[in-house]
């Protein structure tokens, strides 16, 4: 089946989207059956309103290409949500409905209509018809209609879940995920000196009790940290654990038919609502004030964290249980060795402890549900990459004749033609906090190419360092920064750095309490520090006249788009690296010593 074009699933309307959706949970079914009788597929065409042989077409999409978008049909005709009424009506219409229309004294339609019209008469606009203003209030969200008329309880008692326990129907079917702080004050890789306590984010299988997964870091709860504890729980588990030497087997992965969550800022973001609903994962929502809705993971983050409290270095639930047991003094563990023990305890112990609920280990639970489904394994995502990157945190910006500018950065790369040759939208550019070296955008085939840094000598920095960065700037009084500015000032805090360490070192030596590792250590910090800036001191701005020089094109899948050509004298270029496993080990820190440089 020819390609076809999908559009960046964060530009779709929402009203398109909502409608493909509909179409996905109807068509989804149909694919996994190898051969779909006629009175089902007659059934699906009468309930989305299409005739059969449309159905075949969207069931043969869709089994190609297992996303939502690729479900989208392009129709001819006015746009969809095409407005042709003048904008000073439009805001005419917009200011009554939610200063006369939303209140509680609850006026008709009609009486609506009427204000309106004077408001149109008084300014000498051409008034709208009843009908255009009864399409605008019924594009209105019902829930927030009815509780600006009649309240907020009667809103819930008509919307809200009535339901009072969480059930899940069979493996996969419901996850939930939350963060928690870790009871445990962590060490740096170098001098293992107490550098705060870390976050973890777990993803808990209702039906079974499985841990699908778990992300470990210093920063607070974030976009990334949804986007990496997903990806660490869709995809398998077994090159992760050889990579850490960890004996044991964690079955469970793919695609959950649904994502339990709270109503964390996090959970709410686009880039992770878009994401779940390409992949045909349903987002819910707890309600507000009712804890027991997620229960099963608060159990989970409170078995592990009795485990934790075992530890030395543990800071327990609260002072009365710790008492005068001094955390940072006791600490003993680095991310890392954390990242490890948390994975031993969930393979080695959690998964084959019997489980009060289940009757039975979590383990045996698993195995024994997906075994009484035969032919149902877990859905996968048809492109590992791909589906780290569509959770992946994001920005808009318009693609420039010198590249996309983005944290006071330019990106640049030859494939970047291909949108300078289309209409000028803004394209929606996807990063990773932990390392801002490349962003990624998403043609409409649904690829995605990596675009560096225009001025490729420049290292690899996270966006944490670029933060810190811009900070000191800003504090200096500098309003306008420059590319240069940026690399030199994170030079100079590296430096600085790199410096403390050597001073840490020798009075420590004068003390006689530097570790055995501590001069490898400083060694390796300071080379690390040296290259970053002899890179950065060797980078000079293009003479007068001259072209700076561009990287190749990294055309990231294939067959190439048109105008994506990285030739040299006839020879395609090779594609650029795949995007490293999500699973990779955990950032110590968010410092220059513990950046991974991707491939």
């Amino acid at each position: 089946m020819a390609p076809r074009n999908i559009p960046d699933i964060q530009a779709i309307p929402l009203e398109i989207w909502e409608a493909t959706r509909t179409v996905e949970q109807v068509v989804r079914p149909l694919a996994d059956l190898v051969r779909p009788p006629r009175s089902v597929m007659e059934e699906a065409a009468a309930t989305l309103g299409v005739s059969r042989a449309t159905i075949y077409r969207m069931v043969a999409r869709y089994r190609a290409d297992p996303r939502t978008s690729s479900l989208i049909v392009s129709r001819g005709g006015r746009p969809a949500g095409l407005r042709l009424i003048p904008s000073e009506v439009e805001s005419i219409i917009d200011h009554r409905i939610n200063t006369s229309y939303l209140t509680k004294q609850k006026p008709r339609l009609a009486a609506l209509h009427k204000e309106i019209q004077a408001a149109c008469h008084e300014k000498r606009l051409p008034a709208p018809s009843y009908n255009t203003v009864a399409s605008r209030v019924r594009e209105l969200n019902a829930r927030q209609v009815l509780a600006k008329r009649e309240g907020g309880k009667v809103a819930r008692n008509k919307f809200g879940l009535v339901t009072t326990a969480f059930v899940a129907e069979g493996p996969n079917s419901v996850w939930q995920i939350d963060h928690t702080l870790v009871d445990l004050i962590v060490l740096d890789e170098y001098f293992r000196e107490p550098v705060g306590r870390p976050w973890v984010t777990f993803i808990i299988d209702v039906a079974t009790r499985m841990v699908a997964g778990f992300y470990l870091t210093l920063d607070p709860p974030s976009t990334t940290s949804v986007a990496l504890a997903l990806t660490h729980a869709v995809l398998p588990k077994d090159e992760w654990l050889r990579n850490r030497s960890i004996d044991g087997a964690w079955p469970i992965c793919g695609l959950p038919q649904a994502l339990h969550m709270d109503n964390a800022k996090e959970f709410h973001s686009k880039d992770i609502k878009r994401g779940c609903e390409e992949y045909g994962i349903a987002t819910q929502y707890r309600p507000v004030r009712t804890p027991h809705f997620g229960g099963h993971i608060e159990r989970l983050i409170g078995t592990m964290m009795g485990a934790v409290h075992l530890l030395p270095g543990t800071t327990h639930s609260n002072s009365q249980e710790r008492g005068e047991y001094r955390s940072a003094e006791h600490s003993a563990m680095t991310m890392r060795e954390l990242e490890a023990y948390l994975a031993r305890e969930i393979v080695g112990t959690y998964h084959n402890t019997v489980h009060s609920s289940l009757s039975m280990p979590p383990n045996k639970k698993w195995r024994d549900t997906v075994a009484s489904m035969p032919g149902q394994a877990p859905r996968q995502p048809k492109d590992h990459r791909q589906f780290v990157l569509d959770f992946l945190p994001s920005k808009p910006r318009r693609v420039l004749r010198d590249g996309i500018h983005l944290f006071n950065i330019v990106y640049f790369d030859r494939v970047l033609a291909t949108w300078l040759t289309s209409d000028n939208r803004d394209v929606e550019v996807k990063y990773d906090p932990r390392n801002i070296s490349r962003v990624y955008i998403r043609d409409d085939e649904g690829r995605y190419f990596d675009i560096p840094y225009r001025n490729t000598s420049y290292p690899p920095i996270t966006l944490a360092e670029h933060r810190r960065a811009v900070r000191r700037l800003r504090d200096e009084g500098r309003r306008a920064i420059d590319e240069d500015l940026l690399f030199q000032t994170i030079a100079q805090q590296r430096r600085l750095i790199a410096d403390a360490v050597t001073k840490t070192k020798a009075r420590r030596e004068e003390l006689g309490k530097a570790p055995a590792n501590a001069g490898k250590a400083t060694k390796a910090a300071r080379r690390s520090i040296e290259h970053t800036v002899t890179s950065i001191a060797g980078t000079r701005a293009p003479a007068r006249g001259k072209e700076p020089v561009t990287p190749p094109t990294q055309c990231l899948s294939a067959p190439e788009p048109p105008g994506c050509r990285g030739d040299v004298g006839g020879t395609r270029k090779a594609p650029s690296p795949s995007l490293p496993e999500p699973t990779a080990p955990v950032q110590a820190t968010d410092d220059h010593f513990d950046i991974e440089v991707w491939p």
